[in-house]
């Protein structure tokens, strides 16, 4: 499927094996230029958006807290007891942490991140409003980094038109190369692939897509594999 692309704020930048100096200075000199603490983006909310969302960070994965409908025509809407398993929020190796967005008050979405040392990774979300939703992933992300003394990495994979271009508001850069690689081996029941994925709810950390080294239980804490 095409369409699904990959979406960075404050790109790393990191060298490549067996380039040149020059690149790796200017590398280094753009990663100072341009990345910033995630607390200095707090003002690239959309006023109109950030006047109704609201985010709270909840201890528990609870029924009452997920969507009952869906603007989607695709997206991954699991059950409270296989978010607990699948994203459980006290495991060691992996710091999982879910916020409730409220709509004008109402519970409506949830967001899921992988908090990290070095980068914040949206692993999974699902809500009723599109707009709403992208709002509510920004502020969760604002609160995840809000004490950070340097600059994070954050990273995301989206679809959807409405949402992107919140993201992008907010200094997300859209990464390099084509689409994001997703593939069904069977088509799902009732779900029409020629309409594209531009309506599609798609998050990078299904399976164990995000399941990655360093793990928190074998770092020293500051992102570094304990066995370096």
């Amino acid at each position: 499927m095409t369409g699904i692309r990959g979406y960075v704020l404050n790109n790393p930048l990191g060298p490549i094996k067996g380039e040149p100096w020059w690149p790796k200075a200017s590398k280094s000199v753009l990663r100072h230029a341009t990345r910033m603490t995630i607390s200095s983006f707090a003002s690239r909310i959309p006023r109109t958006l950030a006047a109704k969302v609201s985010v709270q960070e909840e201890k528990e994965y609870r029924d009452d807290s997920l969507p009952t409908s869906s603007p989607f025509s695709f997206r991954f809407a699991p059950t409270a007891e296989y978010l607990n398993w699948r994203y459980n929020l006290s495991l060691a190796f992996v710091r999982y942490r879910l916020f409730r967005i409220f709509v004008r008050g109402r519970s409506a979405d949830y967001v899921i991140l992988n908090d990290s040392p070095n980068q914040i990774l949206l692993s999974q979300c699902d809500g009723e409003d599109a707009s709403a939703l992208a709002c509510g992933i920004l502020m969760s992300i604002l609160e995840v980094g809000r004490d950070d003394p340097t600059p994070r990495t954050v990273f995301l994979v989206c679809s959807n038109p409405h949402m992107a271009r919140i993201f992008r508001g907010f200094g997300f850069w859209r990464q390099r190369g084509g689409d994001y690689p997703f593939a069904f081996r069977t088509r799902p029941p009732g779900l029409d692939l020629a309409s594209g994925t531009s309506n599609w709810l798609i998050n990078f950390d299904w399976g164990d897509n995000g399941l990655r080294q360093p793990f928190l239980d074998r770092t020293d804490g500051k992102g570094k594999s304990s066995t370096e």
